[in-house]
Protein backbone atom coordinates (compact mmCIF):
# COMPACT_ATOMS: atom_id res chain seq x y z
CA UNK A 1 0.00 0.00 0.00
CA UNK A 2 1.77 3.42 -0.79
CA UNK A 3 0.19 4.99 2.42
CA UNK A 4 -0.30 4.45 5.84
CA UNK A 5 -2.09 5.74 8.74
CA UNK A 6 -0.81 7.80 11.61
CA UNK A 7 -2.68 7.11 14.65
CA UNK A 8 -0.37 9.33 17.28
CA UNK A 9 -2.43 12.24 15.94
CA UNK A 10 -5.75 14.41 17.81
CA UNK A 11 -8.55 12.78 18.82
CA UNK A 12 -10.49 14.59 15.99
CA UNK A 13 -8.14 14.39 12.40
CA UNK A 14 -6.59 11.57 10.73
CA UNK A 15 -3.16 11.77 9.44
CA UNK A 16 -1.09 9.46 6.78
CA UNK A 17 1.80 9.43 4.76
CA UNK A 18 1.64 8.72 0.79
CA UNK A 19 4.60 8.06 -0.94
CA UNK A 20 5.19 8.36 -5.20
CA UNK A 21 8.03 7.55 -7.80
CA UNK A 22 7.05 10.73 -9.21
CA UNK A 23 4.72 14.15 -8.53
CA UNK A 24 1.58 12.31 -10.53
CA UNK A 25 1.87 9.03 -8.30
CA UNK A 26 2.24 11.12 -5.28
CA UNK A 27 -0.57 12.65 -5.87
CA UNK A 28 -3.04 9.93 -7.12
CA UNK A 29 -1.54 8.07 -3.38
CA UNK A 30 -2.78 11.28 -1.36
CA UNK A 31 -6.14 11.23 -3.32
CA UNK A 32 -6.58 7.66 -2.80
CA UNK A 33 -5.70 7.45 1.07
CA UNK A 34 -7.88 10.66 1.53
CA UNK A 35 -11.16 9.14 -0.13
CA UNK A 36 -10.11 5.53 1.89
CA UNK A 37 -10.61 7.73 5.20
CA UNK A 38 -14.06 8.52 4.18
CA UNK A 39 -15.19 5.19 2.46
CA UNK A 40 -13.83 1.85 3.41
CA UNK A 41 -12.86 0.45 -0.11
CA UNK A 42 -11.68 2.85 -2.89
CA UNK A 43 -12.18 0.06 -5.43
CA UNK A 44 -16.22 0.31 -5.20
CA UNK A 45 -16.44 3.64 -7.04
CA UNK A 46 -17.27 2.98 -10.20
CA UNK A 47 -16.52 5.88 -13.01
CA UNK A 48 -19.75 7.02 -14.34
CA UNK A 49 -19.04 10.80 -14.01
CA UNK A 50 -15.76 12.64 -15.21
CA UNK A 51 -13.96 15.62 -13.28
CA UNK A 52 -10.93 17.68 -15.12
CA UNK A 53 -9.70 19.65 -12.30
CA UNK A 54 -6.71 22.61 -13.07
CA UNK A 55 -4.67 24.21 -10.49
CA UNK A 56 -1.69 25.91 -9.99
CA UNK A 57 0.55 26.82 -7.17
CA UNK A 58 3.87 29.08 -6.44
CA UNK A 59 4.71 25.86 -4.56
CA UNK A 60 4.24 22.35 -4.47
CA UNK A 61 3.13 21.47 -0.81
CA UNK A 62 0.21 23.97 -1.49
CA UNK A 63 -0.90 22.48 -5.03
CA UNK A 64 -1.31 19.15 -3.16
CA UNK A 65 -3.33 20.91 -0.41
CA UNK A 66 -5.59 22.65 -2.82
CA UNK A 67 -5.93 19.29 -5.13
CA UNK A 68 -7.17 17.39 -1.81
CA UNK A 69 -9.34 20.45 -0.82
CA UNK A 70 -11.24 20.36 -4.13
CA UNK A 71 -12.05 16.40 -3.84
CA UNK A 72 -13.02 17.07 -0.30
CA UNK A 73 -15.26 20.02 -2.18
CA UNK A 74 -16.44 17.99 -5.06
CA UNK A 75 -17.84 14.88 -2.02
CA UNK A 76 -19.30 17.47 0.21
CA UNK A 77 -21.02 20.45 -2.83
CA UNK A 78 -21.99 17.20 -5.03
CA UNK A 79 -21.33 14.44 -3.10
CA UNK A 80 -19.33 12.79 -5.75
CA UNK A 81 -16.37 10.49 -4.92
CA UNK A 82 -13.61 10.70 -7.24
CA UNK A 83 -10.66 8.70 -8.16
CA UNK A 84 -7.66 10.19 -9.67
CA UNK A 85 -7.39 8.51 -13.72
CA UNK A 86 -4.46 10.44 -14.86
CA UNK A 87 -2.47 13.34 -13.47
CA UNK A 88 0.36 15.47 -15.19
CA UNK A 89 2.24 18.10 -12.89
CA UNK A 90 4.39 21.02 -15.14
CA UNK A 91 7.00 23.73 -13.46
CA UNK A 92 7.43 26.62 -15.46
CA UNK A 93 8.51 30.52 -14.23
CA UNK A 94 8.59 29.23 -10.48
CA UNK A 95 4.98 27.87 -10.65
CA UNK A 96 3.43 24.46 -10.29
CA UNK A 97 0.89 23.43 -12.66
CA UNK A 98 -1.85 20.40 -12.42
CA UNK A 99 -4.00 18.86 -14.67
CA UNK A 100 -5.97 15.84 -13.59
CA UNK A 101 -8.64 13.65 -14.84
CA UNK A 102 -10.62 12.00 -12.15
CA UNK A 103 -13.77 9.62 -12.59
CA UNK A 104 -16.24 8.60 -9.81
CA UNK A 105 -19.71 8.39 -8.80
CA UNK A 106 -22.23 10.05 -6.45
CA UNK A 107 -21.99 8.32 -3.05
CA UNK A 108 -24.06 5.53 -2.61
CA UNK A 109 -24.54 4.11 1.40
CA UNK A 110 -25.31 0.65 0.22
CA UNK A 111 -21.60 0.32 -1.32
CA UNK A 112 -19.47 2.74 0.13
CA UNK A 113 -19.35 2.24 3.38
CA UNK A 114 -18.82 5.33 5.18
CA UNK A 115 -16.41 5.82 7.63
CA UNK A 116 -15.61 9.53 8.59
CA UNK A 117 -17.13 12.86 7.13
CA UNK A 118 -13.58 14.72 6.00
CA UNK A 119 -14.07 18.24 6.39
CA UNK A 120 -10.69 19.64 5.55
CA UNK A 121 -7.18 19.28 4.77
CA UNK A 122 -5.16 21.40 7.66
CA UNK A 123 -1.66 22.77 6.80
CA UNK A 124 -0.44 21.49 10.64
CA UNK A 125 2.35 19.25 9.77
CA UNK A 126 1.42 19.35 6.16
CA UNK A 127 4.22 18.78 4.11
CA UNK A 128 5.63 17.45 0.51
CA UNK A 129 9.42 16.25 -0.19
CA UNK A 130 11.46 14.61 -2.39
CA UNK A 131 13.97 12.03 -0.52
CA UNK A 132 16.34 9.51 -1.45
CA UNK A 133 14.40 9.72 -5.53
CA UNK A 134 11.09 9.64 -4.04
CA UNK A 135 8.12 11.87 -2.82
CA UNK A 136 6.60 11.98 0.27
CA UNK A 137 3.80 13.75 1.58
CA UNK A 138 2.39 14.06 4.95
CA UNK A 139 -1.27 15.18 5.54
CA UNK A 140 -3.18 15.61 8.10
CA UNK A 141 -7.33 15.32 7.23
CA UNK A 142 -10.22 17.50 10.18
CA UNK A 143 -12.92 14.68 10.62
CA UNK A 144 -16.35 15.72 11.94
CA UNK A 145 -15.94 15.33 15.76
CA UNK A 146 -16.15 11.86 17.19
CA UNK A 147 -15.54 10.28 13.55
CA UNK A 148 -11.59 9.49 13.85
CA UNK A 149 -12.70 7.20 16.89
CA UNK A 150 -14.95 5.75 15.09
CA UNK A 151 -12.58 5.51 11.78
CA UNK A 152 -10.54 3.58 13.65
CA UNK A 153 -13.18 0.90 15.41
CA UNK A 154 -14.38 0.37 11.69
CA UNK A 155 -17.94 2.03 11.96
CA UNK A 156 -19.76 4.12 9.66
CA UNK A 157 -20.59 7.65 10.60
CA UNK A 158 -23.25 9.29 8.46
CA UNK A 159 -22.03 11.60 5.51
CA UNK A 160 -22.54 15.67 6.70
CA UNK A 161 -22.52 18.47 4.35
CA UNK A 162 -19.51 21.10 5.06
CA UNK A 163 -18.76 24.34 3.61
CA UNK A 164 -15.83 24.56 1.72
CA UNK A 165 -12.50 25.79 2.94
CA UNK A 166 -10.46 28.21 1.03
CA UNK A 167 -7.75 27.00 -1.54
CA UNK A 168 -4.29 27.70 -0.18
CA UNK A 169 -2.24 30.91 -0.73
CA UNK A 170 -1.07 31.47 -4.48
CA UNK A 171 -3.29 29.07 -5.46
CA UNK A 172 -5.52 29.57 -8.84
CA UNK A 173 -9.05 26.85 -8.89
CA UNK A 174 -10.24 25.96 -12.59
CA UNK A 175 -12.67 23.09 -12.64
CA UNK A 176 -15.08 21.64 -15.41
CA UNK A 177 -17.43 19.16 -14.95
CA UNK A 178 -18.45 16.23 -17.50
CA UNK A 179 -21.09 14.13 -17.74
Amino acid sequence: MPYHYLEEIGTADIAFEATGRDLPELFKDAADATTNVMIDNVDAIEPRETRHIELSNDEIDMLLFDFLQELIYLKDAERLLLRVRHAQIDEKNKKYFLKAEAAGELLDATRHHQRADVKAVTLHDFSVEKKNGAWRARVLLDVSAGDSGRYSMGASPTLVLMRRSRCGPGSKRVSESFR
